[in-house]
């Protein structure tokens, strides 16, 4: 917004101006609400049994891996929220508070999570049903979070007892479709994104761009050649 904006009276004014100085948090368990989705669905998955996945990692050699149980809770995650591009998900994973709390401030490059998924599309399915499985246990209020269409039908299950196990698995079945969806959907996106992959990180604009002056100048030039050919008279 610019100062005769401001000084205009009439536009709404911005309730923390970009340069003044705020205090945050000290961390992140405390930026993150205590009845956030990204909450139940750490708690849920915390809850399951990861050693066999975890026992097919060669422990003797090679960088420290990221551990498999973070890795699956991102895209499950991600694909709750409706993201379907391992680019869009780095970009959560540096930017997005509920994403950087379920990561604990890793980082974690795109590439990484393409290749993650790929190999354990199974394993990523089951885990999904086995989290909605313990959801409908506990009677979470906040299932709905926990579909990929946002349904709260299971919600009810346990909370009224009126679903019998034929209904619940019905309907379990119908979120492992929903779930096969999103990965080929994610899949068409990242294969997209890696015709045109040059290596960088989906954070930073281009080198021409990076610095604020560059960025402006660029933009005034183009400015002017739009003006420029608004002025010009037609050709006939």
């Amino acid at each position: 917004m610019t100062q005769k904006s401001v000084n205009g009276g009439y536009w709404q004014t911005p309730p923390l101006e970009r340069h003044q100085i705020v205090l945050f948090e000290t961390c992140l368990e405390d930026r993150v609400p205590d009845g956030h989705p990204v909450r139940l669905l750490d708690e849920i998955l915390e809850g399951l049994d990861w050693t066999q996945w975890e026992n097919t990692y060669n422990r003797r050699v090679g960088q420290p891996p990221i551990p498999p149980k973070l890795l699956c809770s991102v895209l499950l995650f991600a694909m709750i929220r409706r993201i379907r591009s391992s680019r869009v998900i780095e970009y959560n994973i540096n930017h997005s508070i509920d994403f950087k709390w379920l990561v604990s401030g890793r980082t974690i490059d795109h590439s990484t999570i393409s290749e993650f998924r790929r190999q354990h599309k199974a394993q990523i399915k089951d885990i999904h049903r086995q989290m909605i499985r313990v959801a409908v246990d506990m009677g979470a209020a906040q299932l709905s979070e926990l579909c990929t269409d946002g349904s709260r039908v299971l919600a009810n299950a346990s909370r009224h007892k009126t679903w019998t196990a034929e209904r619940v698995e019905k309907r379990l079945t119908e979120l492992d479709g929903q779930i096969e969806s999103a990965l080929a959907e994610m899949e068409t996106n990242d294969s997209t994104d890696e015709l045109f992959d040059d290596g960088t990180t989906a954070d930073p604009l281009p080198p021409e761009l990076a610095e604020r002056v560059a960025r402006r100048e660029q933009m005034q030039d183009v400015l002017k050649q739009l003006r420029q050919m608004d002025a010009a008279p037609e050709q006939v």
